[in-house]
Parts: structure tokens; sequence; C-alpha cells
């Protein structure tokens, strides 16, 4: 009787979000620096809660800290899910009959962006321009 295959799982590698980043993207320590902050063990209700506590608090910070999701969005990094995953534990997956399936690359920017877009709806016209 012939012995059946085993297939070994893919696993990603785990990186400690305090390494520095060393990838192909340039100028990404901003995004970087507000990964943990927005999404790190947080729901997207959570992220929006902070958003607007910060649009409250500091509509300054919070406008330049939109600016930079604003940048990342109109020009993402190829290795954009790496320093999502890194940086902000940010893991998205679909469930297909009991297995997690990661989403695409393609998928993680499109989260993103609906993101940005919903924090930039809440803060409507209360940001200044900076």
């Amino acid at each position: 009787m012939p012995k059946k295959k085993r297939h070994k799982k893919q696993r990603e590698v785990y990186r400690d979000p305090s390494e520095p980043y060393t990838g192909i993207s340039p100028g990404m320590d901003r995004f970087i620096a507000l990964l943990p902050v927005y999404f790190l063990d947080k729901s997207e209700d959570q992220t929006l809660r902070s958003w607007e506590g910060l649009v409250s608090r500091n509509p300054v910070q919070a406008s330049e800290e939109l600016k930079v999701f604003q940048a990342v969005v109109a020009n993402p990094p190829p290795d954009l899910v790496d320093i999502m995953k890194q940086y902000g534990s940010v893991y998205l997956y679909d469930w297909i009959k009991s297995r997690r399936v990661p989403r695409t690359p393609d998928e993680y920017e499109r989260w993103l962006r609906k993101i940005v877009s919903t924090l930039t709806t809440s803060a409507g016209d209360r940001l200044p321009e900076v």
C-alpha cells in the first residue's frame, strides 16, 4: 500500500515588531510607527474610536497621521502586507469550510483603503490643513 504524502503547512515567518524595518520601501517609518497605535490588538470599531478621540483632542496630529495613511494607500509599497503583519499584527483571513484562508495582497490593500476612507469620512471637516 503506497504511503500518503503529507503536505507541510506553510508557516509564516514571525518577525519581532521591535526589529528595524529593512524592507524595500523608503519612507515607511511613520506608517510603521502608526500601525501598532491603530491596529495592534484592535477591532475596526476600536480603531475608529481611537481615531475619533485623537481628532477631538489633537486635530493637527490627526491631520498629519491621516496624510501618512493616505500616502501609503495612494502608492502602496510592494511589501505592504509584510509591513502590516510585522508591525501592526494585521492578519486578514476568510473562513472557508472551517479553514482559515489568508487574503491576497490586493485584499489587504482594499481593506486598508476602506479603513482610511472611514477615518477620512469620520473626521469630516474637523481637521486643519497641514
